[in-house]
């Protein structure tokens, strides 16, 4: 997956950028990190993390967490939680430990 200049991943179709460069992602990577920071040890579903940081829906919550996980700052803690689906989702955890990814 790409990155722009801030970081935001998309896919590598126009409309993806388009979206990607519009996004003001890091402020929200910021609030998620601190979330999780503040939840440790214990984790969170993107639900609950888009819940605890005031929005409505987790759609611009899940790809931070995924940026975030990319970059070594949080992590798949291997519990799942239910979600309001009925299905199994990652309970995210802020990795006290951080990996550095290579670039």
């Amino acid at each position: 997956m790409p990155y722009n200049r801030d970081g935001v991943g998309y896919q590598n179709v126009d409309t993806s950028k388009t979206a990607a460069d519009q996004v003001k992602a890091k402020p929200m990577r910021e609030q998620v990190t601190q979330v999780l920071k503040d939840h440790w040890p214990y984790g969170m579903t993107a639900q609950e993390v888009a819940k605890a940081i005031g929005r409505d829906t987790f759609y611009g919550v899940q790809p931070r967490l995924s940026e975030l996980k990319n970059e070594g700052i949080i992590r798949d803690s291997g519990d799942r939680a239910p979600l309001p689906t009925g299905k199994l989702g990652i309970v995210w955890q802020w990795n006290c430990t951080p990996v550095t990814i290579p670039e």
